[in-house]
């Protein structure tokens, strides 16, 4: 009987706009441009155009917010859904459909996707949906005005917003103002804990913001206001491998915050009016906030925009913070082995750049069944990678070889480095934040069963700049390598090195996806 303890790994979602997303997804250049280089980048929601403000300040709000995210050196990315497509980064021509009056626009929380796809309508996406499209290119900061939540009454209606489960199970840094005081603050506080949801107060204290209000009187988990420190607690959250998210709560500033009495009251009778009228669902909270508004003679309305472009710039700052967290890690990388000899000729007849992974080969006789049962085999651990394998085999080869390449400095990192010391990996990052790439597949009766590969997100560290970095070695090179693992920017970049100093290129696909 074969068992195998490894060490803990975070599997992380490749973040790589090279993946063959389905047809009905249309990213941005803008957008694409910045998940290929490592930009920071934050979502906006667009439900704030379609359904919270009135024509034309809705079209007007939609514009400012991204301006104010490029204003602190970001990438806005408006998410919404038209003609059957999912929009991740909305033209201008496109926000200002989303706001026209009478378009029938729908509200497009996770569950109608697909429907509005399939429809071709016009969607407005929630706090829900937008983090869902958001997680799934890769887009981790994501500014709103608030989150949905459980609401009064929720005893009768178990009217609990999906806001609130997918905070729960997906990992994305919510910056708002709370949850809108229409709701029942304390029973969504206690429903995020159940859902493990980090709730951090941008604030001296931890009093949870209410929207309109900067204090509810109620507790989140944490107060912080030192964003650097917020940005740490994100990255350590991602490396730990947390699956969710993290809400930060921004309270209103106090000049755009009204008479907390007088958006009360105003509320108390807006959710009387709605009850009367049988209004329910997703209808519910776009009624009231209108209803608050006629209330309060319009400075809701005034304060409902300032806490929605303070929390874009928030949250560019905060994403900003993030990546220079990031950058300031790059520049601790160890970029190189300790090699024994003093000195290593830099001059190869080929150069390699792509993929280094550690394979992990479960192989039994036996037809397996799906029932968790154990099988005797016999498990093997050894070096692969597209671009490894080659430089591996033309150093067996007696051909001089040297691998572009980057691998984590964890415990399958260092098995790498004793798999591989008669090979040249001088230039072969080490990035001490993220895992050695792992593939582990199952062969059963002499054919492969499945295959599990944890790339993550090593292969953007094998950037145009760092290409341009070892240009010298490329171009010394007869011939160089290039493995369909890296990205479409940095093909390109080591495709213009080589082309320059008239070498010859190998492309090796990888797999038929890549080709």
């Amino acid at each position: 009987m074969i068992r195998l303890t490894l060490p803990l790994i975070n599997f992380k979602r490749k973040i790589n706009v090279k993946i063959n997303f389905p047809n009905f997804i249309n990213i941005s250049k803008e957008v694409k441009e910045g998940l290929i280089n490592n930009k920071p980048i934050v979502a906006l929601e667009s439900t704030v155009i379609t359904h919270g403000l009135p024509y034309p300040d809705n079209i007007k709000l939609g514009k400012e917010l991204e301006n104010i995210v490029r204003n602190e050196n970001c990438i806005p990315a408006t998410i919404s859904l038209m003609n059957g497509k999912i929009n991740i980064g909305t033209s201008e021509n496109d926000l200002e459909k989303l706001g026209y009056p009478d378009n029938g626009a729908v509200k497009v929380s996770t569950r109608d996707i697909s429907n509005t796809i399939v429809s071709k309508r016009l969607g407005g996406t929630t706090v829900a949906a937008t983090m869902f499209l958001s997680n799934l290119v890769g887009i981790k900061f994501f500014a709103t005005g608030g989150i949905g939540g459980v609401h009064r009454h929720v005893e009768e209606t178990f009217d609990i917003s999906c806001d609130l489960i997918e905070l729960g199970r997906t990992p994305v840094v919510v910056i708002c103002s709370g949850a809108k005081s229409i709701l029942d603050i304390p029973k969504t506080l206690e429903f995020l804990e159940t859902q493990g949801v980090n709730v951090i107060v941008n604030d001296d204290d931890c009093d949870f913001p209410g929207f309109f209000v900067p204090k509810t009187g109620f507790k989140g988990c944490y107060g912080e206001k030192n964003l650097m420190k917020i940005a740490e607690i994100v990255k350590v959250n991602e490396e730990i491998g947390s699956k969710s998210g993290i809400l930060v709560s921004v309270p209103i500033p106090k000049e755009a915050s009204v008479n907390g009495m007088e958006v009360e009251i105003a509320i108390k009778k807006a959710l009387k009016e709605s009850r009367e009228k049988n209004i329910d669902g997703k209808e519910v909270t776009p009624f009231i906030l209108k209803k608050v508004r006629e209330l309060t003679k319009g400075t809701s309305l005034v304060s409902n925009v300032a806490l929605l472009k303070n929390n874009a710039k928030i949250a560019s700052i905060l994403a900003g913070k993030y990546f220079e967290i990031l950058k300031n890690d790059n520049k601790n990388i160890i970029k190189s082995f300790d090699v024994k000899n003093e000195e290593v000729d830099t001059r190869s007849q080929v150069t390699v750049i792509g993929a280094c992974l550690i394979d992990i080969d479960a192989v039994v006789d036996m037809k397996i069944e799906n029932t968790g049962a154990s099988y005797p085999g016999n498990v093997y651990l050894k070096p692969g990678g597209v671009g490894r394998n080659h430089a591996d085999a033309l150093t067996k080869l007696g051909i001089s070889a040297t691998l572009i390449s980057a691998i984590g400095q964890d415990q399958f990192g260092i098995a790498m480095e004793n798999f591989c010391k008669h090979m040249n990996m001088n230039n072969v990052l080490r990035i001490h934040s993220l895992s050695t790439p792992v593939y582990s597949g199952l062969t059963t009766q002499g054919n492969v069963f499945c295959g599990i590969i944890s790339l993550g997100n090593i292969m953007s560290y094998i950037s145009p700049e760092y290409l341009k970095e070892k240009e010298d070695i490329i171009s010394n090179s007869e011939y160089i390598i290039l493995d369909g693992n890296l990205s479409e920017e940095s093909i390109k970049k080591a495709t213009e090195i080589v082309q320059f100093y008239n070498k010859k290129l190998w492309y090796e696909p990888t797999d038929m996806f890549k080709s």
